[in-house]
């Protein structure tokens, strides 16, 4: 940035939502947000991704409430949410255990005429299975199913996760060969939740 100053070129749009991304991803919320409020200082307008660059990176850095206050920003702005800002703020929730505002901010994505994709109901799956929810976590399973969106290995690993801390090795090792039928290969993920969870019952031969 100071290059481009020195060399009189005046930093845009993308320019800014390259650095606010990276800042982000980068964990650096702190200037992310300065580099935003700099954005506003030059006259330039933050779209769709600006706010979802820095809604996901407060999110993630269990900035909930800042990130949901920018939201209303972008909202009352007259800016329209996407799936990515959607999947932000339902990681936030969900990385809270606020399961309740999650699922709200997930019913919201239809009423809107959106349509959920395989993080959006990967993130909620996961979250319901953690928190022992696993009647939650199977419906969203079908739910994709009549999206005509596939459950990938990553969706497994939340479901077979779920069992295996309720210590039911018996479904969890269907899981894994359902998975198998359907074409998946489970990953060093799978596998790890599933020796854990025999150990963990007291049976290392099946680890």
């Amino acid at each position: 940035m100071k290059e481009m100053v020195a060399e009189k070129i005046c930093p845009n749009e993308v320019t800014f939502n390259t650095l606010i991304d990276g800042f982000c991803k980068d964990e650096n919320v702190l200037a992310a947000e300065k580099a935003f409020e700099e954005m506003q200082k030059q006259g330039l307008k933050p779209n769709t991704v600006t706010y979802n660059s820095l809604i996901n990176g407060l999110c993630n850095n269990g900035k909930l409430e800042e990130a949901v206050d920018l939201w209303d920003k972008m909202v009352g702005l007259g800016l329209k949410p996407n799936i990515v800002t959607y999947n932000a703020l339902i990681n936030g929730f969900c990385k809270k255990k606020m399961m309740k505002e999650a699922k709200k901010v997930f019913d919201d994505i239809t009423e809107q005429e959106l349509v959920p994709n395989a993080i959006t109901f990967n993130t909620m799956t996961d979250a319901y299975c953690k928190e022992g929810m696993m009647e939650e976590g199977f419906a969203l399973r079908s739910s994709m199913l009549h999206e005509e969106i596939f459950p990938n290995v990553s969706t497994y690993n939340c479901l077979i996760g779920g069992l295996c801390r309720k210590r039911d090795l018996r479904d969890a090792k269907d899981l894994l060969i359902e998975m198998e039928n359907n074409g998946l290969k489970g990953d060093v993920v799978t596998y790890n939740i599933l020796i854990d969870g025999s150990c963990k019952i007291g049976k290392p031969r099946n680890a």
